[in-house]
């Protein structure tokens, strides 16, 4: 099998964390070798795309084409950001003050 990108997910890609870079560089050596090794869960996301695991919040998405994996996006679990985004609102509606960890305030747009 081959690799290739698409413009959005270098620039999502270019955004991530350098420890989710890390992460997924081992995830799609995984992918390349067997699409169906454990660590990287992979599962068909819709008709068109699948999804891979990078870690436990964040997800790569791919097409196949022929023998070729075309890489979409790479992002936060979306299960993950709605979690976060609720939390954050709710947080602020009681008046609370809400502390984020700088590498988490992107989700927020802090």
């Amino acid at each position: 099998m081959q690799l290739r990108t698409t413009s959005h997910f270098d620039r999502s890609y270019a955004k991530a964390p350098p420890a989710i870079k890390r992460a997924f560089l081992k995830q799609v050596a995984f992918l390349l070798d067997d699409i169906r090794h454990s660590s990287l869960r992979a599962k068909k996301y819709d008709a068109e795309r699948w999804q891979g695991r990078v870690s436990r919040d964040w997800r790569f998405y791919f097409r196949i084409e022929g023998d070729t994996y075309i890489l979409l996006d790479i992002m936060l679990h979306p299960r993950c950001h709605r979690g976060m985004v609720a939390i954050l609102t709710r947080s602020i509606t009681e008046g609370a003050i809400c502390r984020l960890k700088k590498q988490d305030a992107h989700l927020v747009g802090v």
